[in-house]
């Protein structure tokens, strides 16, 4: 059973019936990024505008404690549509980042519809889906309670009949092992906690 409970400041928390495993505070729009921007303390920054477009991204940022291990490859891409610096990064399946160091928070822009997927080891631990349309310009800031270590991202548009899938876009990705004391205390200005039953992954 789903319940929808109405909290102060009109938002809502989504509860899935059973054991729950731990909370996700999601900030979303691109004129709420500050939000998470100011709110996550220390953090590390990729632009994707460090290396050509058409360069394969695996290790490149390993320094940074992240591997992109997507099979099918993740690209620098360059398109208006991303409009914070017309670079951003391409995934022909999925991007799929791997940790060195558990992470508590992460956020990116992104031009479309998006699926985002938190684990911890193989236990998915958040599942976000944005199905509104296309644009650019849009932005979505993670706080979990509970540390991830590996973060898939994939194209919330089912796929064509052919069965192949759309590719993901995604422009800057900010990432930190900070974290927020109380996440209940994000429930401000269009942000929401978002609560899963915990679910195992069996394969990937």
């Amino acid at each position: 059973m789903t319940c929808v409970t109405p909290i102060t400041f009109g938002l809502a928390v989504l509860c899935v019936a059973g054991q729950s495993f731990g909370g996700l505070a999601v900030v979303t729009g691109a004129a709420n990024a500050n939000q998470w921007l100011g709110d996550a303390g220390a953090y590390s920054t990729i632009t994707f505008t460090e290396f050509p477009y058409g360069t394969l991204i695996t290790e490149q940022y390993a320094s940074l404690g992240i591997h992109f291990v997507e099979p099918q490859g993740n690209w620098i891409y360059s398109t208006v549509s991303f409009t914070q610096d017309g670079w951003g990064l391409q995934g022909e399946n999925s991007i799929d980042m791997r940790f060195d160091t558990p992470m508590r928070g992460l956020a990116v822009y992104y031009p479309g519809v998006v699926k985002a997927q938190f684990f911890s080891g193989d236990q998915l631990v958040y599942s976000w889906t944005q199905n509104f349309g296309g644009g650019s310009n849009k932005f979505a800031g993670f706080f979990g309670d509970v540390a991830f270590d590996r973060v898939v991202f994939k194209n919330a548009v089912n796929p064509p009949p052919w069965g192949s899938t759309y590719p993901v876009y995604f422009d800057n990705l900010y990432f930190t092992t900070v974290p927020v004391p109380g996440v209940a205390l994000y429930l401000i200005g269009g942000v929401s906690i978002v609560c899963r039953r915990r679910e195992r992954v069996v394969s990937r």
